[in-house]
């Protein structure tokens, strides 16, 4: 059985990578002829469509000023990561004990403080904890992931090994089990390459924040607009507001304001539901992923690249074992090294053509079907 991140939502409309690796690894268990049970906080958003799922209610949070300063002053001291966290981790723990499922074989989610809190409670459980990123536990909370999982598990090498070394595990004992990929709906257009009026269309997909780095998108393209402005931009995942809001998206407002300046269009997908992803990403030829933080593997990278994009990506967490050479990779916060690479792709369409094959024979190596295979074998020790 799967339990949730404690802040995700089992939605398709308002879950994030996590929801959606639960989702696909439901769907692929059943192929197998198992239907596993899924625990998750509960929401206001539509769910996913999986019977054996259980809700728990999350705390409520004080509504007073002083009450509300009393439970931050009680997370700091106790270690967990979230305001009543302790509190919901029991309410998972009794929800587990009402569903008959003390010994089931539970996977959490990048939880491992919860693991290691329920594991006096679940003795007979074969308790497995899933990093889908680098999650540090707080100095000196109470208890140890490797006295408390029997197995530990992440989405890439590159975090597995981080994760043996944040938290003491033996080395080569964290399983890297990689994501796969909805190989059905995620696939290029049946049409080869069409560039609406002659001009390029580059992708990015996410959180518009400093840590997802689409500003250094925006400073490449700016770069190469002084040359050429053949080509256009689109980000999902940047909704159209009234005020800059933030700093970080004045600074994107000004950029994206010389850019156009330039000649070169902006398309603000916005929020792009699941079922509508692999067609807004088709419209694009090249995608790039140019994080700052620490990909820990990377699923939009992963998304575009079935899709037939010719990929660029920043050299950060898992990133690297995902591309290899199916895509360019530059360094960590390079506008210029990712300038580079972006110039070649817009200018060339034979190297287009040729990384766009390339990023598609890599992606159609992950499958989710794959990806439970290996769990599935892994938590049964063969």
């Amino acid at each position: 059985m799967f339990v949730n991140y404690t802040t995700e939502k089992f939605s398709p409309a308002g879950g994030g990578s996590v929801s959606t690796y639960l989702w696909q690894m439901c769907r692929a268990a059943k192929k197998s002829g198992v239907e596993p049970w899924v625990v998750s906080c509960r929401h206001d958003r539509p769910p996913y469509a999986w019977p054996r799922t259980i809700y728990v209610d999350p705390p409520a949070l004080p509504s007073s000023r002083p009450g509300l300063w009393m439970r931050r002053a009680q997370r700091k001291l106790s270690r967990w990561p979230h305001i009543q966290h302790r509190v919901y981790a029991d309410r998972v723990g009794d929800a587990l004990a009402s569903a008959g499922l003390s010994d089931a074989c539970i996977i959490f989610q990048t939880d491992p403080e919860m693991a290691i809190h329920l594991r006096p409670r679940f003795p007979g459980a074969f308790i497995a904890v899933m990093f889908h990123n680098f999650h540090a536990m707080k100095p000196r909370f109470p208890g140890r992931l490797c006295e408390s999982a029997n197995v530990t598990c992440a989405v890439s090498a590159k975090l597995a090994g981080w994760i043996e070394s944040q938290y003491g595990l033996p080395a080569d004992s964290a399983v890297a089990i990689h994501n796969g990929i909805d190989l059905e709906s995620f696939q290029p257009s049946a049409q080869a390459e069409r560039v609406a009026n002659g001009r390029i269309l580059v992708n990015f997909s996410g959180r518009i924040s400093d840590f997802k780095g689409p500003d250094l998108l925006l400073e490449a393209a700016i770069s190469i607009a002084r040359e050429r402005n053949d080509f256009d931009l689109q980000f999902l995942g940047w909704q159209e507001t009234p005020n800059p809001g933030t700093e970080f998206e004045g600074k994107m407002r000004k950029l994206a304001s010389e850019l156009e300046q330039r000649g070169v269009g902006i398309r603000k997908g916005g929020f792009v539901p699941r079922e509508r992803m692999p067609s807004e990403l088709r419209k694009a030829q090249v995608h790039v992923t140019p994080s700052r933080c620490e990909e820990s593997f990377g699923l939009v990278t992963l998304e575009a690249m079935a899709c037939g994009l010719a990929t660029i990506a920043s050299r950060t967490g898992g990133t690297p074992e995902l591309v290899v050479d199916a895509g360019f990779l530059f360094d960590r916060d390079d506008a210029g090294q990712l300038a580079g690479h972006l110039r070649r792709l817009i200018s060339d369409a034979s190297l287009r053509g040729d990384y766009a094959a390339r990023a598609l024979s890599r992606a159609q190596e992950f499958t989710w079907d794959k990806s439970w295979q290996k769990l599935f074998h892994t938590v049964r020790g063969d």
